[in-house]
């Protein structure tokens, strides 16, 4: 138990000096007494985890409430094409390399960073609040039955979302380079949707970006 409720188990010296002065447990008569203690108002410092995972969400649940209005369609597709024209602009160099899938949707999440302040923009975010972050998607083929659906770990390129809920779920992005395979492709879009309908996100988009075998630069946006 948190020492915030019987003062055992914080482990901090302090609290259990003052419960051995007691010498018994605290009544609610002792509400004032308890605002002494060092572990008062912070549960994180306890060992147990249900009281770490209940101040998680508080500040949580204080973050979302600062964050105001939620950014309109118009504004959060303006923002991803600002960030995907500092990408070419500043780091065409990953482009012309030939660099990996991951370089390049790394550097649009720290593009995007400055278009969401309020939010966090995480690369391959793979929870669900505490847990596993799952979908029921079916394997990687292009057409499948309802029978061939499964609960799959996921790891999406781009979340812009509020950690540790569900609640604020903003734009989840999939990337792929110009010349990646069209089954690779249709299995991105299996998994916009998914995220759209399984785990609330507002906005899904899947991003083409890359020379092309004939050495075109190609930019696609996509909107799920």
């Amino acid at each position: 138990m948190c020492c915030r409720r019987n003062w055992v188990g914080c482990g901090r010296s302090a609290c259990h000096d003052r419960v051995t002065a007691i010498g018994r447990e605290p009544s609610q008569a002792d509400d004032r007494s308890r605002a002494d203690l060092p572990c008062h108002g912070q549960p994180v410092a306890c060992s147990n985890g249900r009281c770490q995972r209940r101040t998680t969400q508080r500040r949580i649940g204080a973050s979302v409430r600062r964050r105001g209005m939620q950014p309109s369609r118009d504004e959060v597709h303006a923002a991803l094409n600002r960030a995907l024209d500092r990408l070419i602009e500043i780091d065409q160099y990953l482009l012309d390399a030939n660099c990996s899938e991951r370089s390049l949707t790394h550097r649009l999440a720290v593009h995007l960073e400055g278009e969401f302040p309020q939010y966090s923009v995480d690369c391959e975010y793979n929870r669900d609040g505490f847990d596993v972050k799952r979908l029921q998607l079916s394997e990687r083929q292009i057409r499948v039955s309802d029978e061939d659906l499964d609960a799959v770990t996921v790891f999406p390129d781009i979340a812009v979302h509020v950690r540790g809920s569900n609640a604020h779920n903003l734009l989840v992005i999939e990337m792929k380079k110009a010349a990646a395979r069209a089954d690779l492709v249709d299995y991105d879009l299996q998994k916009l949707h998914a995220f759209k309908t399984q785990l609330q996100y507002v906005h899904a988009v899947h991003v083409v970006l890359g020379y092309t075998r004939a050495q075109v630069l190609t930019r696609e946006v996509h909107w799920q």
